[in-house]
């Protein structure tokens, strides 16, 4: 899928990387096993944009508070959540490898019916976005390509997100290949 626009700033998008892989972790290691639900494991970062959460946890699903095909919403969202992995130990490069995968997801690319969101057990949302703890970077919008989020998907979650890309008719997700996105660093 040569369309997702892959232009990154490789050292911002490492250290994101860095964070998330320790964070997701924290969040796991605060829930018993048992107690891991695909709609809210990766959803406890919920912050305010202009005075409003910027979603709600319901019974049918995770509501947005404004429109998500809104780059910038988008955007600010993704600003708003980086702080609280800020004092996270940056994960190895070798726990990158071992412990996941990078997925992209163009952001305007959905139907709304349900199908990922319900097919992945409710892991992505109705919008098709993975959940917000796993976010790592926005590429803006081209003229051939829709905003990219790159998200990353913890080992125990990648089957939830094949499922969700499985069915997408769009075809808006990709697995990443971090070689590809981080040359400078290999």
């Amino acid at each position: 899928m040569e369309r997702f626009n892959k232009r990154i700033q490789q050292d911002v998008f490492l250290l994101r990387l860095q964070q998330v892989v320790t964070w997701t972790e924290l969040l796991m290691k605060d829930v018993s096993r048992d107690g891991w639900g695909n709609r809210t494991i990766f959803r406890k970062t919920n912050p305010f944009i202009d005075g409003v959460r910027a979603f709600q946890l319901q019974e049918e699903g995770v509501i947005w508070s404004r429109d998500i095909w809104d780059e910038d919403f988008i955007l600010r969202v993704l600003v708003e959540v980086l702080p609280a992995r800020e004092s996270v130990q940056p994960a190895s490069w070798e726990d990158i490898i071992q412990k996941g995968r990078i997925v992209a997801h163009e952001t305007c690319t959905t139907v709304v019916d349900g199908a990922s969101e319900e097919q992945s057990g409710w892991y992505v949302d109705l919008y098709d976005l993975p959940p917000v703890d796993t976010w790592i970077y926005l590429t803006p919008q081209t003229r051939t390509a829709y905003p990219t989020l790159y998200c990353w998907v913890p080992t125990i979650f990648e089957e939830a997100m094949q499922t969700a890309m499985d069915v997408h008719v769009l075809d808006s997700y990709e697995w990443v290949d971090i070689a590809e996105l981080l040359p400078d660093y290999l």
